[in-house]
């Protein structure tokens, strides 16, 4: 069989990884399974209703090195009930669960059937929620750090570090969990224009690249509190104003813990990611046409807790000389574009929207 090559924009999912939130490259050795490529899963069943996609993306015809989104596809999701409800195709390879046929609740097994548009058949493994705990706090600290430039100078930088705090239920049930960081920060235009008022925008900015934060609750008593940190992120603009961290903690069932933690090893350990195949991380999908096709993802059905903080430019460490990005007090910043400023949708992942979840 043939070798390709395959560039994964990834942070969290070493296989897949959700399309539309990450953007970190890793190249990727496997065998190829033939010119229609290998199909790859990305699914998330949840408890918050905000998080019910599958993506379904297929490595294209051999050293193409692109990731075509499979449409087209019939996705249909199964309970221990009898239930069944249709994903919406968005596009894309995207597809979404309106949840307006079935409940998604804690103590239900989930499993999900794709038919793709050539007739190809798929079956996930079962997949029990279990009660996710709550976060009982976020707490921040702030640290200097020596960082190396390119020309060996060492120069001193502040950074912001984000825990999260909780206990391990005393259920006697091991506990797994899982973490995910969305990140948001507040910009405001300069006034550029006497026609034109200036707005304020809501800029996402992509972390934890290519980590993958879970814990094992095997290792502690029942009971025990963890204290873990989450973020480790240099003081800069995006603290200019308002910078907000939601920060998600999934509970996940053994099967989905131990392939995460496989992929945070293979991630881990460096140059190794590009020497492990695939393959060696078996997902929890399954091709009914042909047993011995190899399928690529991960499908979890998770509950949640969410938790926000925001932290604003009062809350910074002194020392911090890092203006909002369009400035303070009419001072622009020589360094930014003022197209920006004049129009802060220009910025990649910009809104006009505020986040639901700020007070």
């Amino acid at each position: 069989m043939a070798k390709t090559s395959i560039y994964f924009y990834s942070v969290c999912y070493f296989l897949l990884i959700s399309i539309a939130h990450f953007a970190c490259v890793e190249e990727i050795e496997f065998d190829a399974t033939g010119e229609t490529g290998t199909l790859v899963v990305d699914g998330l069943l949840s408890t918050s209703s905000d998080s019910n996609f599958i993506h379904l993306i297929r490595t294209n015809e051999l050293n193409k090195q692109i990731f075509p989104g499979e449409t087209g596809a019939l996705i249909t999701l199964f309970d221990d009930v009898g239930g069944s409800e249709v994903y919406q195709d968005l596009g894309g390879g995207k597809y979404y669960l309106a949840g307006n046929q079935m409940i998604i609740e804690t103590g239900r097994t989930y499993h999900i059937e794709i038919t793709t548009n050539n007739g190809q058949q798929y079956i996930s493994d079962p997949e029990t929620i279990l009660p996710a705990p709550e976060i009982d706090s976020l707490t921040f600290n702030f640290s200097i750090e020596d960082i190396v430039e390119r020309e060996n100078r060492v120069l001193e930088r502040s950074f912001f570090n984000l825990f999260v705090e909780g206990e391990i239920p005393t259920d006697n049930s091991a506990t797994f969990l899982k973490w995910d960081v969305e990140h948001i920060y507040q910009v405001a235009e300069i006034d550029c224009s006497p026609l034109i008022p200036p707005k304020v925008c809501y800029v996402e900015r992509r972390v934890n690249k290519n980590q993958v934060l879970i814990l094992n609750g095997e290792e502690y008593t029942d009971g025990a509190g963890y204290h873990v940190p989450v973020i480790h992120q240099e003081l800069d603009y995006a603290f200019g104003l308002v910078a907000s961290f939601y920060v998600s903690q999934k509970a996940l069932t053994k099967p989905a813990f131990e392939y995460w933690d496989k992929v945070k090893n293979t991630l881990a350990n460096g140059s190794t990611i590009f020497d492990s195949p695939p393959a060696s991380i078996e997902g929890n999908l399954h091709s009914i046409s042909d047993p011995q096709q190899e399928v690529l993802g991960y499908f979890s059905a998770i509950d949640e807790k969410k938790k926000v903080i925001l932290v604003t430019r009062g809350d910074l460490v002194d020392p911090f000389d890092e203006l909002p990005l369009c400035g303070l007090n009419g001072n622009f910043p020589g360094d930014i574009d003022f197209r920006i400023c004049c129009n802060c949708l220009n910025l990649e992942y910009s809104s006009r929207k505020r986040p639901s979840y700020w007070p």
